[in-house]
C-alpha cells in the first residue's frame, strides 16, 4: 500500500503534465457546462418573451430519450483517439520519467520490481478513471440534476431511464475498456523501448493493429466489443426480461481480460529482466 501512495504522489507531482494532459478534459467540460448554464440563465432573464430565445430553445423541449442519446455521444467523444491521446501521453510521460531520471534504479534495492511496476500501472489507471468519471459526473449533473427540466420526467417516469440504461452502460464499459487498453499499450511501449516516443508510437501502433488487423482477420479476438453489439446483449438484462447475461458479453469480457493479462504480463516480464543502469 505504501508503494501505491508513493506512486500516487509521484505521478501527480508532475503538475504540468497532470494539468495539461490528465485534468484538461474534465476542466474543459466543466467550463463549457458552466458557460452554457450561465448563458441560458442570462438569456432567460433578459430575453424571456422574445421570439429569438424561443427559436434558440426550440418549440419542442428535449426528451429524456434524446438527452440519454446526447450523453452516450459524449461518452463516445471521450473514447475517441483525440481525447485518449492525452491519457496515452500522460502514461508514457510518467513511465518514461522513471528511466530519464533513473528513479527506478534507486528504488529497486528497496522494493520488488514487480510491485513497483504494478503500483505504477494501478495509479495510472486510477487517475485516468478519475478524470473520465469526473467528466461523466459533470454531464450527469448538468443533464439530469434537480435543477434541470428533465428531473421531473425522471421522477414521474423512471422506467425510461431503466430502458435506456443498457445503452449508457454499454457505452461506459467501452470507454473504460478502451482507456485501460490504451494506457497499458503506452506503459508496455515505454518499458520495451525505454523512451517516451517509443511508448506513444507503440500505443498508436497497437491501436492501429487492433482496429485494422484484429477486427478484420480475427474479429472474435477484439479486446473491446463494439457498442452496438454489447448494448444489444445487455438490453434484455437491464430491462429485466432475462436473468442471464448471455454469451456475447461474457466472451467480450474474457477476451478483454486476456488482452489485459497478456499486456501486463509481457510488461512485467520485460521489466523484471531489464538493465536499469
Amino acid at each position: 500500500m505504501h508503494l501505491f501512495h508513493a506512486e500516487w504522489h509521484k505521478t501527480l507531482g508532475n503538475r504540468r503534465a497532470a494539468f495539461g494532459l490528465l485534468w484538461l478534459v474534465p476542466l474543459v467540460f466543466v467550463s463549457f457546462a458552466i458557460v452554457g448554464m450561465v448563458s441560458m440563465a442570462v438569456l432567460r432573464i433578459f430575453f424571456a418573451d422574445t421570439a429569438w430565445l424561443a427559436s434558440i430553445q426550440g418549440t419542442t423541449p428535449i426528451s429524456l430519450e434524446q438527452q440519454v442519446d446526447s450523453s452516450i455521444f459524449w461518452l463516445q467523444i471521450l473514447g475517441s483517439l483525440v481525447i485518449q491521446t492525452l491519457f496515452i501521453s500522460f502514461a508514457a510521460i510518467s513511465v518514461a520519467g522513471e528511466y530519464h531520471h533513473a528513479t527506478w534504479k534507486l528504488i529497486v534495492p528497496h522494493a520488488h520490481r514487480r510491485d513497483l511496476l504494478l503500483a505504477k500501472i494501478i495509479v495510472l489507471l486510477s487517475v485516468t478513471y478519475l478524470a473520465l468519471l469526473g467528466t461523466i459526473l459533470v454531464d450527469i449533473l448538468t443533464s439530469y440534476g434537480p435543477w434541470t427540466p428533465l428531473f421531473g420526467d425522471i421522477l414521474t417516469n423512471p422506467s425510461i431511464i431503466v430502458m435506456h440504461l443498457s445503452e449508457y452502460v454499454a457505452a461506459l464499459l467501452i470507454l473504460l475498456g478502451k482507456s485501460t487498453l490504451y494506457v497499458l499499450y503506452a506503459v508496455f511501449g515505454v518499458v520495451l523501448t525505454r523512451s517516451l516516443l517509443g511508448g506513444v508510437l507503440g500505443a498508436f501502433g497497437a491501436i492501429f493493429f487492433e482496429a485494422q488487423v484484429v477486427s478484420r482477420v480475427l474479429p472474435f479476438l477484439q479486446p473491446v466489443m463494439p457498442v452496438s453489439s454489447l448494448e444489444h446483449s445487455l438490453r434484455p438484462l437491464m430491462a429485466q426480461q432475462e436473468h442471464t447475461l448471455g454469451l456475447s458479453p461474457l466472451l467480450s469480457a474474457a477476451t478483454f481480460a486476456a488482452w489485459c493479462v497478456a499486456l501486463v504480463g509481457s510488461t512485467l516480464y520485460r521489466f523484471m529482466y531489464q538493465d536499469l543502469n
